[in-house]
């Protein structure tokens, strides 16, 4: 089962991301922090809501990418632009998801980003 850990601090958004990560296979219901203050956690993938605290979800993005590499971060935003993308890309996002949530984009990006997660943790581990 994935374990994801969601960064968000609307209670709107985090019912609605819960609400489709119980809808898919492998994916358990989301621990959720209202706040950038990590500790280290045991998860398989984060997801960043791009407006958690005061709309500095690229910043989030970014220390959690840089003190976990081989932990997938995706942002989630209302914006999906290629602009969007790659601010998110350059802060160290593997993915960007939209906001509102659906079943089907959250399914197809989330079993990538784990797939991506298995093999890279298994690639450190070979060697």
């Amino acid at each position: 089962m994935n374990r994801t850990l969601l960064v968000s601090s609307d209670m709107d958004t985090s019912a609605a991301v819960s609400a489709v990560l119980s809808e898919l296979d492998g994916f358990t219901d989301p621990m959720v922090l209202a706040s950038a203050e990590l500790q280290r956690q045991d998860v398989d993938i984060v997801l960043v809501d791009e407006a958690v605290e005061g709309g500095q979800g690229l910043p989030v993005v970014r220390e959690i990418a840089a003190l976990e590499p081989l932990i997938p971060v995706c942002l989630l935003s209302p914006r999906t632009d290629s602009e969007a993308v790659l601010r998110a890309i350059d802060s160290g996002a593997r993915a960007v998801l939209p906001l509102p949530p659906s079943v089907e984009r959250y399914a197809e990006r989330l079993q990538s980003l784990s797939a991506w997660a298995r093999a890279a943790s298994g690639q450190i581990l070979s060697e």
